[in-house]
């Protein structure tokens, strides 16, 4: 059986925590340092966004709708 480290030795080991725990990155960062990375990635073909269903910005509320549906498979596009 396999153990967890608890919060404080995760830590201590390096490892990074994204959410609300105490001493956890909000996302931001480390979102933000992936981004570029990920779009080279789109562009070389080697990772694609999968896109659900595009909605014109004036049909945005159908587009919550649908994403709070549960049910999506990939990505809802709102286009200006």
């Amino acid at each position: 059986m396999r153990r967890s480290l608890g919060t404080k030795a995760a830590f201590a080991a390096g490892v990074k925590l994204l959410g609300g725990a105490p001493g956890a990155d909000p996302g931001n960062e480390i979102r933000n340092a992936a981004r570029l990375e990920l779009v080279d990635r789109v562009v070389a073909g080697s990772s694609r966004v999968v896109v659900a269903q595009s909605y014109p910005l004036a049909d945005v509320a159908a587009a919550h709708r649908e994403v709070m549906s549960g049910h999506v498979r990939g990505k809802v596009v709102l286009v200006v």
